[in-house]
């Protein structure tokens, strides 16, 4: 009897966009792994899961004049991991995160290989492009890669790791 009804829109929606776009998986770990924030940039992505990029670290290597503070970078440091979300993206979308990042200015598409739900995905990131060292987040900043890492439950040791890094000291 429940074979009467369709499935909701939604469900339509979904399977359009994935049996028929072009679709990018992206990994996030920086200020795009606030949810709210991914809602504007790219209002179709879909989270697939928290990720693990292998032999990186987080560290914050670009100032961002807009923020008003070092940002977010992966750096390549064999041993260590960088923890983030994993996406579903659309052409037009991560094309939307091309503009939003810099491309291929400031930050540039890295293809890496990120563990999700015990599979290994091939995905793009951004790497900053010219580096800079000594640079500190906001506690604004930090805090939506902090607020990401306990919602997502990422590792302990990467959330220690996280609540080490420093904030800028005199914040306005």
């Amino acid at each position: 009897e429940w074979r009467r009804f369709p499935p909701p829109l939604i469900f339509y929606t979904k399977i359009n966009r994935t049996t028929c776009k072009s679709m990018h998986y992206y990994f996030a770990y920086g200020s795009n792994m606030d949810q709210q924030q991914m809602l504007e940039r790219c209002p179709q992505a879909i989270l697939v899961g928290p990720a693990q990029l292998p032999d990186f670290q987080l560290l914050f290597t670009i100032y961002s004049p807009k923020r008003k503070c070092g940002c977010a970078d992966v750096v390549e440091n064999k041993g260590s991991n960088v923890y983030g979300l994993l996406f579903k993206l659309t052409d037009e979308e991560a094309e939307r995160m091309d503009a939003f990042e810099g491309h291929p200015i400031h930050y540039r598409r890295l293809p890496v290989t990120v563990n999700c739900n015990q599979s290994t995905v091939q995905a793009f990131t951004y790497e900053v492009v010219t580096k800079e060292q000594g640079l500190a987040p906001s506690a604004h900043y930090l805090g939506l890669i902090r607020t990401a890492a306990a919602k997502f439950e990422f590792p302990n040791e990467y959330q220690e790791y996280l609540a080490k890094v420093l904030a800028q000291p005199n914040e306005i």
